[in-house]
């Protein structure tokens, strides 16, 4: 209501503007008459009526739209003030000693008050349409970058499925190939081959059956955290130190003969996370460095207080990673010179599943030798303080 009422009000001063600046005009210089005509007679002070005609002058420059209306309120206002407010009253008259100069003053300080009012007027009404520009410009703005980072959103949406499509045909030729061969060989019962090399066989299908299976859940993980939708982690408060040994206990079953070390801190760690996910980071991490370190040296898998979080780290004691790797590392485009296959889209996947727990994954090459995976996840706020000192636990087989 009060809206629309405005907008009435506003539409009248718009048509009617001559109109309205006389009426204010009057009211004005009206109210002035009225106010010197009851103080005059109580004070005898005739210096009151200019100051009064002067702020009548002001109020009206103020209102009224046009230079105009200040400038004949000046005049009306000197006129008034020299036939109703000066001695002798009810008389204009510029003879007395001393009423020229006052009244060329007076009139000189109402024009003045009217110009400055007017010129602030403008100036106010220029900040405005300034003001409003801006605005637009940043509304403008805004819209542009946020078309530009939806566009650069996409296209690394895009690129990541380009990576994916290239890593799947990449990776997935090789086992496929094996087991197709080592099966087809199998079933063909006129090689007569001995039964070791049957056996061997058949552990080769074995072992890149569950290769491909790791790749499968990797390129699901994949797909779950880089689609459109948000993704509802299941997290609970977890034993860092049993989520560590379920991971090692698991990646052992592919590879048995590798020596693991798990260190974690004597305090008791329990991280909100979702612990089928962060087993799967600590898996593919482990997993890679038995693939790309070029040794057999014992793994280091640590567990420590990092502030308000807790920081995981897989190290191997290997050839470390190249420079001009690092970059790619987790894009999922990075290939292996000498094209044995490897797991770049599980590193993407672990990327992408510490992200959504709000923790961060970097690689590096370890001052002393080999490549060294840290990533951390964020405590609980009402955790305890962090010990002093650590255990060590070595896990192995023999």
């Amino acid at each position: 209501m009060k809206k629309n009422e405005k907008n009435g009000w506003k539409t009248i001063w718009d048509r009617h503007n001559v109109l309205c600046s006389v009426l204010i005009m009057a009211a004005a210089l009206g109210a002035a008459w009225i106010l010197c005509s009851a103080i005059l007679p109580h004070t005898r002070i005739d210096n009151d009526a200019p100051v009064v005609f002067t702020l009548a002058v002001a109020v009206i420059s103020r209102v009224t739209r046009r230079m105009i209306y200040g400038i004949a309120a000046s005049l009306i206002g000197t006129v008034t003030v020299n036939y109703f407010f000066t001695y002798p009253y009810a008389y204009f008259t510029l003879k007395i000693e001393g009423y020229t100069i006052d009244f060329v003053c007076f009139l000189a300080v109402s024009l003045l008050v009217s110009l400055l009012t007017y010129q602030l007027r403008g100036e106010t009404a220029r900040a405005v349409r300034q003001e409003r520009e801006n605005y637009a410009l940043y509304q403008c703005n805004l819209e542009l970058e946020e078309k530009r980072a939806a566009a650069e959103i996409a296209a690394a949406k895009e690129k990541m499925h380009g990576n994916l499509l290239r890593a799947v045909s990449h990776d997935l030729r090789t086992p496929l190939t094996t087991i197709a061969g080592a099966s087809a060989l199998l079933m063909d019962k006129t090689a007569g081959l001995p039964e070791k090399e049957r056996e061997q066989l058949a552990a080769h299908i074995h072992e890149e059956s569950l290769w491909l299976t790791q790749m499968v859940e990797n390129m699901l993980s994949v797909t779950r955290f880089q689609g459109e939708g948000k993704v509802a982690l299941k997290k609970q408060e977890e034993l860092v130190e049993e989520v560590l040994e379920e991971s090692v206990t698991k990646f052992r079953r592919r590879f048995p003969d590798q020596k693991v070390t798990i260190r974690v801190p004597d305090e008791i760690l329990l991280v909100p996370m979702d612990a089928m996910l962060i087993e799967q980071v600590l898996i593919n991490l482990l997993e890679n460095a038995v693939r790309h370190s070029g040794v057999r040296t014992p793994i280091e898998v640590t567990a420590e207080r990092a502030g308000e979080a807790v920081a995981f780290t897989v190290r191997d004691h290997g050839r470390g990673i190249a420079p001009e790797d690092l970059p790619r590392l987790f894009d999922g485009s990075l290939r292996q010179s000498d094209g044995s296959r490897g797991l770049r889209i599980g590193l993407s996947t672990c990327m992408s599943i510490v992200a959504a727990h709000r923790g961060t994954l970097e690689a590096r090459n370890h001052p002393e030798g080999g490549a060294e995976f840290r990533f951390t996840l964020p405590l609980a706020e009402d955790e305890a303080p962090p010990a002093a000192d650590g255990k060590s636990q070595e896990e192995g087989t023999t």
